[in-house]
């Protein structure tokens, strides 16, 4: 397996360097089933910031890019379950995806909770409470 940097996801789905973007395809075309790229969950919350925050990608335009990623057989997730079930979880609660992964890692630890100052994840995203 490789290891693979959110920079290097980025480029599968925005083409501001097309050189990077070719390197990029060209580089998970080359995996297999037997030869997987690793991806952890902090370059999926990177991958998830960059297209929305600097890239300003709509929201479902970032759900399709993980889609596609996690339909691949190419891929390997770390924390597989526990990001996928956040994954969905943030598009059935509108919630934030880093926010879905965050409060899922911490239940995985053993956490009775994850706190916040974020009112809005308090709501939405279950084990997410309000620092008092």
């Amino acid at each position: 397996m490789i290891g693979v940097d959110s920079n290097v996801l980025i480029r599968l789905f925005v083409e501001d360097n097309p050189q990077q973007a070719e390197a990029a395809r060209k580089f998970f075309a080359s995996r297999s089933p037997r030869e997987k790229a690793f991806i952890s969950t902090v370059a999926i919350a990177e991958l998830v910031w960059g297209l929305s925050g600097v890239y300003d990608y709509p929201r479902r335009d970032v759900f399709t890019a993980l889609d596609s990623l996690l339909d691949s057989e190419n891929v390997a997730l770390e924390n597989e379950v526990a990001v996928v079930g956040a994954i969905e979880l943030a598009r059935q609660k509108n919630a934030h995806i880093a926010d879905c992964i965050i409060a899922a890692a911490a239940r995985d630890a053993g956490c009775t909770a994850t706190v916040t100052f974020d009112q809005p994840a308090s709501r939405r995203v279950p084990g997410m409470e309000l620092i008092a």
